[in-house]
């Protein structure tokens, strides 16, 4: 059975989605899961420093490509199409079909062969989300697009994305503007 085109678009833009948190969340966790495995076990710190060129280079490789898919997501829209805004614009347009109850009972249908014994029932209790529950879940995307703004924008635009000379007093003053914990929650949200 095809899938319904309206279907389609919110699938193409939530997988999108997906993908740049999961790079955000790979690549930030394995690296900070390199520092904390160093630094619990002597023997891995040990093994480390034999090439430490090598794993710095992985380590901070990892973590400006974080930054970088983060900003893929949090980032301004007329630089990058396919940031949160346009997510939420896909969902606001989505609202009265992907959304529907029939929608929602046509998916379970075509993913289930026995969805008309159990479907009446778990379609008593379902939340059908509005245009109210979508602004709302933009609304508190806000709060982390600030966070991205004040700690991490100038980090990825002077630093990791793009080359030039830097005055080392100035990057030294926007990295002490960032909280690791915070870039942890916007990859976590």
């Amino acid at each position: 059975m095809a899938i319904p085109a309206e279907d389609q678009n919110f699938e193409n833009a939530l997988k999108l989605f997906e993908t740049q948190v999961g790079e955000a969340t790979q690549f930030w966790f394995a690296a900070s899961a390199m520092n904390e495995i160093a630094i619990a076990n002597p023997d891995t710190l040990t093994a480390l420093n034999v090439t430490p060129s090598f794993w710095l280079t992985v380590r901070v490789g990892m973590e400006s490509q974080a930054i970088l898919s983060v900003g893929k997501i949090f980032g301004p829209r007329k630089t990058n199409p396919h940031n949160i805004d346009s997510l939420f614009e896909v969902l606001r347009g989505s609202v009265s079909t992907v959304f529907s109850r029939e929608s929602l009972a046509a998916r379970k249908r075509r993913m289930s062969s026995n969805a008309d014994e159990w479907l009446p029932q778990f379609m008593q209790w379902v939340h059908v989300p509005d245009l109210q529950d979508i602004n709302g879940l933009h609304a508190l995307s806000k709060r982390h697009r600030k966070t991205y703004e004040t700690q991490w924008e100038q980090i990825r635009n002077e630093h990791v994305a793009h080359t030039g000379l830097v005055n080392p007093t100035v990057r030294w003053e926007a990295f002490q503007k960032t909280l690791i914990n915070d870039l942890e929650e916007l990859i976590g949200w």
